[in-house]
């Protein structure tokens, strides 16, 4: 059984005055009206009872960082070993807060995050350990390609917010040290030790995601051309021409892995690889409108429940569903690729925006009732959850969804 702290945080009562703080949601037409109510519930909720949470019962006071899970029933954190990731996922949660208007402990948090995580994951080959103990002691010095790229993403952030010229020191040298030993001959970087397989498609699309975040705040070559080579990777290995859904495992050479696990497809990764390539186009790249649409398509009418309009964990290539049970995360990631969709093909905006409003109501089954700052993860079909701490690295999946949501609905139609 896992360690709880010691230290044990209560359940926040929540002042007054960070309830109701940023700017209010005035839909551009009645026809937005929904889609206001929609993102001024998700945004009271995320300013109310799930930001002011994390910021106190999730942030490690005496070391720095974040905690990894806070227990539903008592509301204390779990003394786990910290990932790289949810550190960096930390980082961008706290300045997207910021951005959005919280007026709480944004800044502070978003800095601790980046002040523990330059300190303490980065190894002496340039790249970044997986795990540290509490104290940010090495506890696990394997390289993952996924800490890799959430580290290079929560420097774009952190760097949005002032964090400094070091940020892109750093972004730069890791981006240096993966091309220098990770790099594969067709495109993107080796998983693990080199020529070993599977590749996977999940950790590209956040290479994809962080050299994007660099484009909107810092635009330099270096990133273009990462963006450009997860984008070329996606359209021509990951993406079955034939049905147009996204693969998750593949060989070395990037053919389709043998086996099942070749012909599983995760809904909420076609979402989020939707809603990469619409914003890969606004930057310029090249990729036809059709396989944005059909992405989002073929998960929306495969990979969501018809009768509880939830996206489900996992499909096979052929449509058939593999696991009907859902997560928190794909939710959220229906949620922006709808909304992406709406501003790309405005004459189906009704059904799209509907769409939206459906993943925020899948994203309420989540909530924890009893401290709706948590929240649980893994639904089972029939409703029940799987007995687990909230997890931290949920939050930059909120985030992201409530600021995609509260953009559109104050009528910000940029992609």
């Amino acid at each position: 059984m896992v360690e709880r702290l010691k230290r044990v945080t209560p359940l926040l009562e929540v002042r007054p005055e960070v309830m109701k703080q940023a700017e209010p949601i005035n839909p551009v037409s009645p026809a937005d009206a929904a889609v206001g109510e929609a993102a001024a519930s998700a945004r009271d909720w995320l300013f109310s009872d799930v930001l002011p949470l994390w910021a106190t019962a999730g942030y490690d006071a005496a070391h720095g960082g974040f905690f990894e899970q806070i227990e539903l029933e008592s509301g204390a954190p779990i003394a786990l070993p910290k990932r790289c990731r949810v550190q960096a996922r930390q980082i961008y949660a706290f300045s997207e807060a910021g951005r959005l208007g919280w007026r709480g402990p944004w800044r502070e948090r978003a800095q601790s995050g980046f002040a523990f995580t330059s300190a303490y994951y980065l190894r002496p080959d340039g790249l970044m350990r997986f795990k540290t103990h509490l104290d940010g002691t090495p506890f696990d010095d394997r390289v993952d390609n996924y800490d890799q790229a959430f580290t290079i993403f929560a420097l774009a952030h952190a760097h949005s917010i002032g964090a400094g010229a070091r940020c892109s020191d750093i972004a730069h040298a890791l981006l240096e040290a993966l091309r220098r030993d990770r790099a594969h001959p067709l495109g993107g970087f080796e998983e693990k030790l080199a020529g070993r397989a599977p590749m996977l498609s999940n950790p590209h699309m956040h290479f994809f995601e962080a050299a994007l975040a660099w484009l909107d705040v810092a635009p330099q070559p270096r990133w273009r051309e990462l963006a450009d080579e997860m984008a070329r990777l996606c359209l021509r290995y990951f993406i079955d021409p034939t049905s147009c859904t996204l693969r998750e495992y593949f060989e070395s050479d990037w053919t389709p892995r043998s086996g099942d696990d070749g012909r599983i497809v995760e809904p909420g990764h076609q979402f989020e690889w939707a809603w990469l390539l619409a914003r890969w186009r606004a930057h310029g790249g090249d990729v036809d409108l059709s396989v944005i649409r059909r992405l989002y398509d073929n998960a929306d009418r495969r990979g969501v429940d018809n009768m509880q309009r939830i996206a489900l964990a996992e499909i096979w290539i052929d449509g058939k569903v593999k696991d009907a049970s859902s997560r928190l995360w794909p939710q959220t990631e229906r949620m922006k690729a709808a909304l992406m969709l709406a501003r790309l093909f405005p004459k189906e905006r009704a059904r799209f925006e509907q769409a939206a409003i459906d993943a925020w109501r899948g994203m309420q089954h989540f909530i924890y009732p009893e401290n709706r700052g948590l929240f649980r993860d893994k639904r089972k079909t029939d409703g029940s959850f799987i007995p687990e701490g909230a997890l931290a690295s949920s939050l930059y999946h909120i985030v992201a969804a409530v600021s995609e949501l509260t953009r559109y609905a104050q009528g910000d139609r940029r992609l």
